[in-house]
């Protein structure tokens, strides 16, 4: 599974630095901006982005590592076979519809 983009966390930090801008935090140094990236880097885009808006929309205090993470909401993700036989229903329904189709087809002609 894709983690975390660093262009992804850069950007959602600038928005927290947006809206909370009496937020202490130096990003500009490499040392503080990589400990930050490193506590979310097993996010991906997706679920690290929800978490800052969710944190923008519910908080009125300066973010935290343990304050973001309440509101960490994990994708769901799906096993191999899952995604197989999905695909695999897939196909049947639409072999379905185009038998269907097919007959409404024959029935109008």
């Amino acid at each position: 599974m894709p983690k975390l983009s660093k262009e992804k966390f850069i950007e959602q930090m600038n928005q927290l630095l947006i809206f909370f801008p009496n937020w202490n935090v130096d990003l500009s140094s490499k040392t503080v901006a990589s400990r930050w990236y490193h506590q979310f880097a097993d996010c991906t885009d997706r679920e690290f982005f929800k978490m800052v808006q969710l944190y923008i929309e519910k908080e009125s205090f300066n973010p935290t590592v343990a304050g973001l993470k309440k509101y960490w909401v994990k994708d769901q993700r799906k096993r191999p076979e899952q995604v197989e036989w999905e695909r695999v229903q897939f196909q049947q329904h639409q072999a379905l519809l185009n038998q269907g189709e097919t007959k409404n087809v024959k029935r109008t002609s």
